[in-house]
C-alpha cells in the first residue's frame, strides 16, 4: 500500500513462502527478519504515513486470509510436508 492508501503489485518473492537461510525471512520488516510482528508493521506504516488505524484494518484482513491458508493449500494440492511447515510458521506469525 502506498502513502495514499492505494494498493500496488509487488514482486512475487515478497508474497511467496520461503524458509529462508537460518529460518529468517528474506525480507526485513523495519529491520527485523527473524520474527517481525505488529511493532514492525506499525513502524513501517508510520514511516509510509499510513494511519495506524488503516494499517490495523489491513492486518486484520490479511490475518483473515491467512486463517484460510490451509484450506486453500489443500485445494491447490500443496504437498502435505510443505503445508505442515507453512502452517507452523503461520501460527508463529499470527501471534501478534
Amino acid at each position: 500500500m502506498d502513502r495514499t492508501g492505494d494498493w500496488r503489485l509487488v514482486p512475487a518473492c515478497d508474497l511467496s513462502f520461503s524458509r529462508g537461510p537460518g529460518g529468517k525471512n528474506t525480507l526485513l520488516i523495519a529491520g527485523e527478519a527473524r520474527r517481525p510482528g505488529r511493532a514492525q508493521i506499525d513502524a513501517v506504516a508510520a514511516k509510509a504515513e499510513i494511519r495506524l488505524k488503516r494499517a490495523a484494518e489491513t492486518v486484520e484482513k490479511v490475518d483473515g486470509v491467512v486463517a484460510e491458508c490451509e484450506r486453500h493449500a489443500q485445494e491447490t494440492e500443496v504437498p502435505s510436508g510443505l503445508l505442515s511447515h507453512i502452517a507452523e510458521s503461520l501460527v508463529i506469525v499470527r501471534c501478534w
